[in-house]
């Protein structure tokens, strides 16, 4: 009988230790699983900030963009202002770039692109040294056309 009891006993107590178990399983799957969808929340706001973040560098590069264009804008404005009363120079400057579209030194398109970006740029060099700095001709075919207009 005692050995019965025993048994009884020692049966009770796998039992008992085996339902512990199985509750401090579960409350760690429970807590795994809490982890996970914590991570995957974070994981998704991550996104949304890297979108938000993309939009904004794009709304950054438009306004940008608008700034130059309005800069271009009113720098043309101030070369049309200046082309009222002409000088001997600025008229030899348009001869010049003439001269080196129809010696097809370079097209009206890539002349057109020299202007713009000396403009946007307010670079320093005249159209002959720009083009030959952005690659449009050589110097020894620039030098050409400038003896005539020196």
């Amino acid at each position: 009988m005692d050995l019965l009891v025993l048994g009884f006993c020692g049966l009770i107590f796998v039992c008992l230790v085996a339902g512990c178990n199985f509750f401090a399983t579960t409350r760690m799957h429970d807590k795994i699983n809490a982890s996970k969808q914590a991570r995957r929340a974070l994981h998704n706001e991550v996104s949304e900030l890297q979108a938000a973040l993309i939009s904004k560098r794009e709304e950054k590069k438009i306004v940008i963009n608008k700034l130059r264009m309005a800069r271009a804008e009113s720098s043309s404005q101030k070369e049309v202002v200046m082309d009222v009363n002409p000088s001997t120079p600025s008229r030899a400057q348009g001869n010049f770039e003439q001269e080196l579209v129809s010696q097809k030194i370079i097209t009206e398109r890539e002349l057109d692109r020299v202007k713009n970006y000396r403009r946007s740029t307010s670079c320093p060099y005249d159209v002959g040294e720009t083009i030959i700095m952005l690659g449009y001709a050589s110097q020894h075919d620039v030098d050409r056309v400038r003896e005539k207009y020196s």
